[in-house]
């Protein structure tokens, strides 16, 4: 739920950023290991030591990722 909520707040200029930055081969990779509709939390902090994704961590702290990582 709080996945779902996330990308509720996310504008469509947002997902459209992260969804580029997403796809990169290392990414997806990390996605198709790690990755479980779930449990995204365990996913998330996983790709939060992706240095690509550093660009787009302002993104995602905005929209409430930051509660996935701690809670």
């Amino acid at each position: 739920m709080k996945a779902l909520r996330m990308r509720q707040k996310m504008t469509p200029q947002e997902i459209d950023r992260l969804c580029r930055v997403l796809n990169d081969p290392d990414i997806i990779e990390t996605i198709v290991e790690h990755g479980d509709m779930d449990r995204p939390g365990t996913l998330i902090r996983k790709l939060a030591l992706k240095p690509r994704l550093a660009r787009a961590m302002g993104i995602l702290f905005a929209s409430g990722v930051r509660q996935i990582l701690t809670g």
